[in-house]
């Protein structure tokens, strides 16, 4: 056997290297490996292929959740309300705006209000907050501390409205979509890109409008800071109030004054509308022994108060105590529906014409700047009066 190793050895060392038939034997490994591979792949395919045909007999298509596949949210059924009625938005290029159903003429205003008054008997006060949905956090713990019937103001600059939408609601609370009206201390004042300003085209503010409704969907009305447009014949407001009153929504004011054009056209249409009769930056104790002396002598009180941490502690203590004191805490809508406003007078719209509020300049309601910055908005009850 080792005679037979040895003379193979030897029989391979006189075997001479050739170069060529090296890169032929190359050439032969690639190509046989090539077709390997082209064979595995063309089987693979083939078993993909059977595969998902079986998994198609057995599977069905996932679509993206759109709103008007939501279904009604069980904590909402107790009162018949859903999320959503798919009858109720209209697809737009700026996102859903709110619109009336065109078949059974269900409105955004009566789908999405909470229930109203329990006791006609006792003062009525409904508590808006301001600014909802700017901050996580904040908007979190008022809605954990803060009781039903609470009325949110929804910031159209959240960067989650919608989610702040379905929580604040989940949670019993009302909403209402902000709208970043131009205010007295304008431009240090700024409402941001989408404000609505007082010298801006029509067609500019209702591009406005039009992006600000379509933030979310849910939303029972529209509010804002209105004290600027104390012109009767403002048609920057009218034409708020109109496209909110045409799409079946609220309107609320919170300002000194309401607009008596808008009140007159709310009555004749009999549109859901009201005005604050309070706005607080700072609330103490002694502003809600005048909130609670004010609501026994006129039976109803809207107050709006901004979301300060402290503001909340306060409420939420002053609310706790309401029916030991005889009070209800009521939302919003509920007083709309009252045409609520300390300065409500009986007149229609043919009664109204081109005129001056006693004791307003006209001038100084079309020039911002004539107006001294940081000037409040509204006058607020300050401590000891």
């Amino acid at each position: 056997m080792a005679a037979t190793g040895a003379s193979f050895m030897d029989k391979l060392k006189q075997i001479e290297f050739s170069q060529v038939a090296f890169v032929h034997g190359l050439i032969g490994v690639f190509v046989f490996y090539g077709v390997l591979i082209l064979v595995m792949s063309f089987q693979s395919e083939g078993v993909t292929r059977a595969m998902e045909e079986e998994l198609a007999s057995a599977s069905v298509a996932i679509e993206r959740t759109t709103i008007e596949d939501l279904k009604p949210d069980p904590v909402q059924e107790s009162f018949g309300q859903p999320f959503f009625y798919k009858e109720l938005i209209e697809r737009t290029a700026p996102g859903p705006l709110p619109m009336v159903d065109k078949i059974s003429g269900l409105t955004p205003f009566d789908a999405y209000k909470r229930p109203g008054a329990k006791d006609s008997s006792r003062p009525r006060i409904a508590v808006v907050i301001d600014d909802f949905g700017l901050s996580d956090i904040q908007s979190d713990k008022m809605l954990k501390v803060l009781p039903e019937n609470i009325t949110y103001m929804l910031d159209p600059y959240s960067p989650n409205a919608q989610k702040w939408t379905d929580m604040a609601r989940r949670a019993g609370g009302e909403l209402w979509m902000k709208v970043p009206f131009q205010t007295a201390a304008y431009p240090s004042d700024d409402g941001g890109p989408h404000a609505i300003i007082a010298k801006s085209s029509l067609r500019k503010n209702r591009n406005h409008m039009l992006w600000i409704m379509s933030r979310a969907s849910g939303y029972a009305g529209l509010i804002g800071y209105t004290d600027y447009f104390r012109n009767e014949t403002s048609p920057t407001l009218r034409g708020t109030a109109e496209m909110a009153f045409n799409r079946g929504l609220g309107f609320v004011e919170i300002a000194q004054f309401g607009n008596n054009e808008i009140i007159a056209l709310s009555n004749s249409q009999n549109r859901p509308y009201a005005k604050s009769d309070f706005k607080f930056d700072i609330i103490t104790q002694n502003d809600l022994k005048k909130i609670e002396e004010f609501a026994r002598d006129i039976d109803e009180v809207i107050i709006a108060v901004k979301p300060f941490p402290k503001n909340i502690q306060i409420l939420r203590s002053w609310l706790a105590g309401f029916d030991d004191k005889g009070l209800q805490l009521v939302p919003a809508s509920y007083l709309a529906q009252q045409h609520h406003s300390l300065a409500a007078p009986n007149i229609t719209a043919e009664d109204l014409e081109v005129k001056i509020i006693e004791g307003v300049d006209m001038e100084s309601l079309e020039s911002p700047s004539d107006r001294a910055v940081g000037q409040p908005v509204f006058p607020e009850i300050k401590d000891g009066q």
